[in-house]
């Protein structure tokens, strides 16, 4: 499952991948507002992750267990992302086809 199949499937929300691909999170919470850049620097530049990286997401109101929580789960994707590219795994048939349905849902918007 993607990153964008899992949001919306937590959300039921077909545009929300979109909108954050396209850096709107106008949109979202204060947590998700905070959350966002942080998992995006754990995942593209994780070398330069320093202490005061923790200061908007306490202001948003994430406990340590909550921000634990949020790097656990935005590593295990970054892990198995690899690990599936390093394989060359592909979706199956089954997945290729819900990976359209999504694409032409969001163009429908």
């Amino acid at each position: 499952m993607s990153h964008g199949q899992a949001l919306v499937q937590l959300t039921a929300d077909m545009n929300l991948p979109v909108a954050i691909e396209n850096g709107d999170f106008e949109g979202l919470g204060r947590r998700m507002q905070a959350v966002l850049p942080y998992v995006e620097k754990l995942t593209l530049r994780p070398g330069e992750m320093a202490e005061e990286d923790l200061g908007p997401l306490r202001e948003a109101g994430l406990s340590d267990e909550d921000i634990l929580d949020m790097v656990m789960i935005a590593s295990y994707y970054g892990y198995i992302n690899r690990v599936v590219d390093a394989l060359g795994v592909r979706l199956s048939a089954e997945q290729e086809k819900r990976q359209e349905e999504i694409a032409l849902s969001r163009s429908r918007g």
